[in-house]
């Protein structure tokens, strides 16, 4: 009788072992530079105190490039950091994923295609943060922008309803307006909005 509970109590935990190491795998390490995480660097570069400090996160986050790309799409889509999924809140890796995007620079355009992916994914703050990166971090072009959010307009969401109406009153005043985007004019008479 002890054997089989022995043999029963082993096979789970066998399994429960092989089933968390395949779960593992799934999800992509974060980039490490010189032993620290991509979001301890974007930790480091918030709180720095001195210009040096935040030079050297910034270095270090260019340094890994654009194979921070992943971790901070994922981050923007439902904010799991892997390895650390207790480590940070929701708002607090959408604001890492934020920061590094900015410092990327020209680099985190090749984000434009997996942020307008989530940006058309059923989770509306999945959505919400696709669209705040998309338009306040990415120095993506206006054109990409607009149809972008010109798609998101009839939103299901209303919050994310309300957040395009904001940005395309920004980006192109007409456009909120339920008119399309009106090419530059070649002189101010035309410019009519």
């Amino acid at each position: 009788m002890k054997t089989n509970r022995f043999l029963l109590i082993c096979a789970t935990a066998a399994a429960l072992g092989s089933a968390s190491c395949s779960l593992r795998s799934q999800t992509p390490p974060q980039p490490v530079f010189h032993g620290r995480t991509l979001a301890e660097w974007l930790v480091k570069y918030e709180y720095a105190r001195a210009d040096a400090e935040r030079l050297e996160s910034s270095n270090a986050v260019m340094a890994i490039g654009t194979n921070a790309i992943p971790t901070l799409v994922e981050w923007v889509h439902d904010g799991v950091i892997t390895g650390q999924a207790s480590a940070y809140s929701s708002g607090a890796r959408l604001a890492l994923a934020f920061v590094g995007f900015k410092i990327l620079g020209l680099a985190s355009r090749r984000a434009v295609p997996a942020l307008v992916a989530v940006a058309r994914e059923s989770n509306p703050v999945a959505r919400h943060n696709a669209v705040w990166c998309l338009v306040e971090a990415i120095p993506a072009d206006r054109e990409t922008v607009l149809s972008i959010l010109q798609s998101l307009r009839s939103d299901p969401d209303c919050a994310v309803r309300r957040q395009v109406k904001l940005y395309l009153e920004q980006l192109n005043p007409c456009s909120s307006r339920g008119l399309l985007p009106l090419p530059r004019p070649m002189n101010r008479r035309q410019e009519v909005c």
